[in-house]
């Protein structure tokens, strides 16, 4: 897969090359002698489904083994042996090796799921299915790819089942091509919201330079039905391209007994749900419902529980957007509710409207009144282009101690909705507003939308004057480079050369926290991979 981006290699998660050097041939049926040696003479994919041939013992899958896939594979992998430190089992496509079928299960959801299979016993959801299994590493490769064929808008094969689909611990999933898990048509009436292109869940995970688009689901971490209770730790989600799915990235929690702490999303270019538009004529399984919810990146837990725990989640240097919906209400680009969260940081992303998205938010911490806590956010040198019917900022319910600087806020529409009279921001300042919108943009405390009848939203001079917010943010040009050419002539964002990089002698460029630059990129530069907080 072609890198689009340039990183430090101290920030990529290193897997160790594997001990034993076993190196093992299978295609979907036998070929040449049979002894799996190359894949002119590989294994039938039969061999691979049989624990007969995972073990330890010589010539099986086992630790340190490297299984190579080989032409068109047509039928589900089952992974039925862990890794070990510093020599996993490898998956790894040969060059134009694929897993291709018209879909890849037959299972069909006992009611309306949103596109996510609840029985977690079914092994043939997947192309690939781990369960349980560690240290395990699937490598695309060159260009390995994972695709359906016949299931998607006006086919009859509606079924719920992923490109890679599992639970384990020290797992890495790169390098692969995932396409059509749910190829929909956008503006239909179809109510099926399936396919999964990446499901997995675990700790030490690390999920990579993957390629996937068509499903309602791209990909999904974090933890499963309600009968698990777990701690996961160290899940790394970065330099994924994302696009078409109704949830481009998500994280859940599906139980008030589970905790996540250090979840990484970065790097990460993400675009393209307008797919998923189209209004509901009908849905037998929830006929209140009327269209189908999309985000660019959703975390959430459930609206019921006080016990699922978010520690540690950072979203940082992801360019976010276009084409989120042409419809209002449908949610936003970052979107968290229903958990409990603490040490949040989002910081140095870039996310961008077109002129079909409708008014949505582009960042939304909310949720149930009883379900959601968030103290001390922090939404930090950011780049929010809108095009003036995205609202930048929701915050509410239970959520206090905010922080909010250096972001450059450009065509807005609300510039800041509090869902709740005890929203508390602790610092809100170095922003940029441009243009400065009229009167009536920042609902509150009692100036919030339940009381507008009362106490209409504050005026910016009321903002500054009266709450002390946003006395050093400017209020002019921000400078961009070129806004037409939002990731430069190389075609890779965050580079010199990027459209929104800041030009030099912007005002921006030294009127951040501490003297810093406004918005995702340094002055004249690129931004730092991870800026330290002040």
């Amino acid at each position: 897969m072609e890198n689009k981006w340039i990183l430090p290699a101290a920030i990529i998660l290193l897997f160790c090359a594997n001990a034993s050097g076993t190196e093992i041939y299978i295609a979907n049926s036998e070929a040449g002698t049979a002894d799996g040696a190359s894949c002119e003479n590989a294994y039938p994919l039969e061999w691979l489904s049989s624990a007969a041939n995972w073990g330890s013992e010589q010539g099986k899958i086992g630790p340190g083994t490297t299984v190579h896939l080989c032409g068109t594979i047509g039928k589900p992998i089952n992974i039925l042996g862990s890794g070990q430190p510093g020599s996993p089992i490898t998956i790894l496509f040969e060059p134009d090796a694929k897993m291709s079928a018209p879909y890849w299960s037959a299972y069909i959801p006992p009611f309306y799921t949103r596109g996510l299979p609840n029985d977690y016993t079914t092994k043939e959801i997947a192309a690939i299915y781990i369960d349980k299994k560690d240290y395990i590493t699937i490598d695309g490769g060159q260009n390995g790819a994972i695709e359906a064929t016949a299931t998607g808008t006006g086919f009859d094969n509606n079924y719920s089942f992923s490109g890679v689909f599992g639970r384990g611990n020290n797992v890495e999933i790169k390098n692969l091509a995932i396409r059509d898990m749910y190829k929909r048509i956008r503006g239909s009436g179809d109510y099926w919201t399936l396919g999964t292109g990446i499901s997995f869940w675990g700790s030490n995970l690390s999920i990579h330079d993957n390629n996937i688009a068509n499903a309602f689901y791209c990909l999904i971490s974090g933890s499963e039905s309600p009968s698990f209770a777990a701690t996961y730790s160290n899940i790394e989600i970065f330099r994924n391209e994302l696009s078409g799915c109704g949830v481009e990235l998500g994280v859940a929690m599906s139980s008030d007994r589970t905790t996540l702490s250090n979840v990484s999303i970065h790097h990460n270019r993400i675009y393209g749900g307008a797919v998923w538009d189209g209004y509901l004529p009908y849905n037998p399984f929830d006929p209140s419902r009327t269209m189908h919810r999309r985000d660019f990146i959703k975390i959430w837990g459930r609206a019921a529980d006080l016990g699922a725990v978010y520690s540690g989640l950072r979203i940082y240097n992801n360019v976010i957007g276009p084409g989120l919906t042409k419809e209002r209400g449908a949610t936003g680009w970052i979107v968290a509710s229903d958990a409990n969260y603490s040490g949040v940081d989002i910081h140095n992303n870039l996310l961008l409207s077109s002129v079909e998205d409708g008014h949505s938010a582009f960042i939304e911490f909310s949720g149930s009144s009883n379900a959601l806590t968030s103290p001390n956010l922090k939404i930090r040198n950011n780049t929010f282009i809108g095009n003036n019917k995205n609202d930048p900022i929701h915050l509410g319910r239970k959520t206090v101690g905010h922080e909010i600087y250096g972001n450059i806020f450009y065509n807005y529409s609300l510039a800041f909705y509090a869902m709740d009279i005890n929203t508390e921001i602790a610092f809100w300042n170095n922003n940029s507003w441009y243009p400065l919108r009229g009167p009536g943009s920042f609902q509150y405390k009692d100036h919030h939308a339940s009381a507008w009848g009362i106490y209409p939203p504050y005026r910016w001079a009321e903002w500054k004057g009266q709450l002390g917010f946003d006395t050093l943010s400017i209020n002019e040009d921000p400078g961009f480079s070129d806004m037409s050419n939002p990731a430069g002539t190389d075609g890779i964002f965050f580079t010199n050369d990027d459209g929104f990089s800041l030009q030099q002698g912007s005002v921006l460029c030294t009127n951040g926290r501490n003297g810093g630059s406004i918005g995702a990129y340094a002055c004249a530069g690129p931004p730092a991979t991870d800026r330290q907080r002040p």
